[in-house]
């Protein structure tokens, strides 16, 4: 299955959903989709660690 606007380079396996453009398997997209919407966060905590000297 195919939600949306969707472009594909190879074969889509039976039963296995597909979010996005180009399209991605649904469950990569959506795990994606979160750290992206944590994205500044992430980058806080990052700057907070090189701040403090850790790698």
């Amino acid at each position: 299955m195919a939600l949306r606007q969707n472009s594909t380079s190879k074969d889509t396996k039976a039963g296995e959903a597909y979010m996005g453009s180009p399209a991605w398997e649904a469950s990569k997209y959506r795990k994606s989709y979160i750290h992206f919407r944590n994205l500044d966060r992430i980058v806080d905590r990052i700057d907070k660690l090189e701040k403090a000297g850790n790698p």
